[in-house]
């Protein structure tokens, strides 16, 4: 009879026993490692009774604020960064803008390079390069003309020179002609007017 009593009596005590040591078991990887590893300890360590596990309340807490620290690490992380994204999107913007402007002057100084200010207007370096030797042929086309009709010129002036000249010499020569004739007629008139007055 009395062993049947210290029977039940012995598995209580060692059910308490258990239960105590169990409480004083160490948390310390409560205090370390990651949530997940965590959560493996409560769930490892923890008691079981019948289809139920027992937690240790304190275990509990301590998870719970350890999620918490964790939580409001990573909102803090996340606040950060999308203050650096807001701050990283503001600078691309305002280089994206930079770069219109930037891509608008290298349009214009292109835009200059390739041409050139011609009676006030800008006009692309092909077409100024047409427009003068447009102007260069028109300038050699008259130049051509003017020589012709120069040579021509000279060649008539020449020919009419020439034709001058004979006839001036031509004319010399009737008068020194027209001269003699005229001289030997007074001859003849003077020899007549001597014959005329002697007689």
């Amino acid at each position: 009879m009395r062993n049947t009593r210290i029977l039940p009596l012995m598995v209580i005590l060692m059910l308490a026993f258990t239960s105590a040591f169990g409480q004083v078991k160490s948390s310390a990887p409560l205090d370390e490692g990651t949530i997940a590893s965590k959560f493996s300890y409560l769930i490892n360590e923890s008691e079981r009774f019948k289809e139920f596990q027992v937690v240790n309340r304190r275990w509990i807490r301590k998870i719970r604020d350890h999620v918490a620290d964790s939580l409001n690490t990573v909102r803090a992380d996340l606040n950060d960064k999308k203050n650096t994204i807001t701050t990283q999107q503001k600078e691309i913007d305002d280089l994206k803008a930079e770069l219109a402007g930037t891509n608008e002057n290298l349009t214009t100084v292109t835009d200059e390079r390739d041409s050139i200010k011609f009676f006030g207007a800008n006009i692309g370096k092909n077409t100024y390069k047409s427009i003068m030797w447009g102007i260069v042929g028109g300038l050699a086309l008259l130049s051509l003309i003017l020589f012709m009709s120069f040579k021509r010129s000279n060649s008539v002036t020449s020919g009419t020179q020439q034709a001058l000249k004979r006839t001036q010499d031509e004319f010399d020569a009737f008068r020194e002609r027209t001269l003699k004739k005229e001289q030997k007629i007074m001859r003849r008139l003077q020899d007549e007017l001597n014959k005329n007055a002697a007689s």
